[in-house]
């Protein structure tokens, strides 16, 4: 069990890494669903997932490097000045410390990579992708899961998809929130592209949260030994309110997919056959949803942090 100060500046840490990964996975997104797209109104969003992608790729980056830091301080029981040589033995003589260094060689590899035009190539989307999934397994690796079953075990598997869904579900929003739709006065190209991109957002959002929900029961299944002291632990109250956090995103996800977007569709197809602002509503809804699941990646951090109710 983490103690300290250094506690919660490493569970900080891991929040800032988990946001990192996020701004990634939906900037990555958004380029997919933007391939082919020529309109100003792609352009400028191509150029803000960009945005997005460089701040992820930097953040993360500076948060794992640090991550390794904190950790041997926390384990020799030093001040962070004086961790400089238990770093050194973690990566030599530990698997910790092994794989944590491919994580943070693999998210170097996916800075070099991703540092690029809007417009990735397809070499580099592909070298891209794998750096980022070899950075999430080295996450995954070193969790809970990986440490008691094995890095390549069923749990240390489940561990990832949950992560790498869970990261794009929050990375979409993210991008989204931030999203400005084509005007009535925008040509039947920009709002076309926009359809697109909105409607590919929804479906994979759908897609992420399903894949959330399935690995967290299976996480959950597995962390929870005796169901009599999940309220009696830090971990089972964070639990508790990662689930709630959870439950109320998939809520505003579920409002905007079948309430909001069907009027949003219809004002980007015939502008001007709806008095209500849906791509208003849309957006506003879509910031809402960015707060609560930034508040779940810091409940998933101190879960990180705290010991399964089955140790």
């Amino acid at each position: 069990m983490l103690q300290g100060a250094l506690s919660y500046v490493q569970r900080l840490d891991v929040a800032l890494i988990y946001v990192g990964f996020a701004l990634v996975l939906g900037s990555l997104a958004s380029a997919k669903w933007l391939s082919g797209a020529t309109s100003m109104w792609s352009d400028l969003v191509a150029s803000q997932s960009l945005q997005f992608r460089r701040l992820g790729l930097a953040l993360s980056v500076a948060a794992l490097g640090f991550s390794v830091w904190l950790e041997a301080a926390v384990m020799a029981e030093v001040p962070l000045t004086q961790a400089g040589p238990t770093v050194l033995k973690l990566a030599r003589n530990t698997q910790f410390g092994h794989v944590a260094a491919t994580g943070f060689a693999a998210w170097v590899l996916a800075l070099a990579f991703g540092w690029a035009p809007a417009r990735l190539t397809a070499a580099r989307s592909v070298m891209l992708v794998l750096a980022v999934a070899t950075a999430f397994w080295s996450r995954s690796a070193n969790s809970h899961a990986g440490a008691k079953n094995g890095l390549w075990s069923l749990a240390a598997c489940v561990d990832w998809i949950h992560l790498v869904a869970a990261c794009l579900w929050v990375g979409m929003v993210l991008l989204a929130a931030r999203l400005k739709l084509p005007s009535e006065a925008a040509t039947a190209q920009e709002r076309a592209e926009a359809t697109l991109w909105v409607g590919s957002l929804s479906s994979l959002a759908t897609v992420s949260l399903a894949a959330v929900v399935l690995a967290g029961v299976f996480n959950v299944w597995h962390a929870v030994g005796d169901w009599n002291l999940l309220l009696g632990s830090v971990y089972g109250k964070a639990l508790l309110v990662k689930l709630l956090l959870v439950a109320v995103a998939a809520a505003l996800g579920g409002y905007n997919r079948f309430r909001v977007l069907p009027g949003v569709f219809e004002l980007l197809r015939q502008p001007g056959t709806n008095s209500r602002d849906w791509k208003r509503t849309l957006v506003r809804v879509l910031r809402i949803e960015a707060v609560v699941l930034l508040l779940v990646l810091v409940a998933a951090s101190i879960l990180g942090g705290s010991e399964p109710l089955d140790a």
